[in-house]
């Protein structure tokens, strides 16, 4: 097994994944011929006012990916996201793995190197014992998760195959459950349901204690129905995280075989600044002004024959 580093290139040995890539085909397929035949209807009234980078042809295609290339849904998704980062801009402006590295060097997070049977990457977040508060904020612990979120967005294979979350409380206080409100539980879901271009194929909480009902109980009033059902708890139990997940690719600690160190601190910092100049180049590269919208529509048109032919 090869480790893959985040931003990898090339072919995945994943059978699932090579069948998800044949998927993309046909849908690029079937999505031209919409495109060529019909294009973007430009007397939508609900068109908002956004223009398009044409250099910035990956980031469409992660959009495309996550709406399986159909058309009206991608630009739905990026009036959506690029609304929702305007909104909540301390979330996501000027993101640094520099100036967030407090909440890395931490070591709550961690970024598997192999990717699982399905082609999927691996994201840990350890919101327990590893989180506290008082050394880093709710505002540096979103930031820190949406940096690698944008970071292993580049990436092809995961745009495709999509991610796994592994979140692991165990340690959970309530000052750790004192930090959440319900309209940060509604931000939060909006962002990761409907405001990101990323695929997340499952959600697995392990090690919660009691005290964790009281914190999903915040957040589960905003869980749409497709990720509820992508979501699995398993407590202590790591043989039933295993069923979900190859063993190959876990570390012991998730009942998996890796014998190895998950990458922490200034290693894990410094992976993620190797991405720095294309996560400030992945969003800032649009922006809302007030045009005729059927230039609008020009310019999201040809972003999109640039980039399929």
């Amino acid at each position: 097994m090869v480790t893959e580093p985040l931003n990898d290139s090339g072919s995945s040995s994943s059978n699932f994944y090579w069948l998800e890539s044949v998927n993309e085909k046909v849908e690029r397929v079937r999505f031209q011929k919409d495109l060529n035949h019909s294009g973007f209807d430009s007397t939508n009234s609900n068109t908002e006012n956004l223009v398009w980078s044409l250099d910035n042809d990956s980031l469409l295609l992660s959009f495309l990916r996550s709406c399986k290339f159909y058309g009206d849904s991608t630009y739905e998704k990026v009036i959506k996201a690029y609304k929702f980062r305007e909104k909540n801009a301390k979330y996501f402006a000027d993101l640094n793995p520099h100036i967030e590295r407090n909440v890395f060097e931490k070591n709550v997070f961690a970024v598997l190197p192999y990717r699982d049977n399905y082609g999927r990457r691996t994201i840990i977040i350890e919101a327990g014992k590893k989180w506290n508060p008082k050394t880093v904020s709710l505002l540096e612990f979103v930031r820190g998760v949406v940096t690698i979120i944008e970071a292993a967005q580049l990436e092809p294979k995961t745009q495709i195959a999509g991610v796994n979350i592994i979140i692991d409380v165990d340690g959970l206080t309530l000052s750790h459950v004192w930090q959440f409100s319900p309209n940060f539980a509604k931000f939060l879901l909006e962002f990761l349901q409907e405001a990101l271009p990323l695929r997340i194929k499952s959600v697995h909480v392990v090690n919660q204690p009691y005290l964790f009902n009281m914190l999903y109980a915040i957040f589960k009033p905003f869980i749409l129905e497709k990720l509820r059902e992508r979501i699995f708890f398993h407590g202590s139990d790591m043989s039933s995280l295993t069923e979900h997940i190859d063993p190959k690719c876990l570390p012991t600690q998730y009942g998996g075989i890796l014998e190895l160190e998950t990458i922490y601190g200034e290693a894990f910092v410094e992976l993620i600044c190797c991405f720095q100049d294309k996560i400030d180049g992945n969003f800032s590269s649009f922006m809302y002004i007030s045009v005729n919208i059927n230039f609008i529509y020009f310019i999201f048109n040809q972003s999109l024959h640039k980039l399929l032919n």
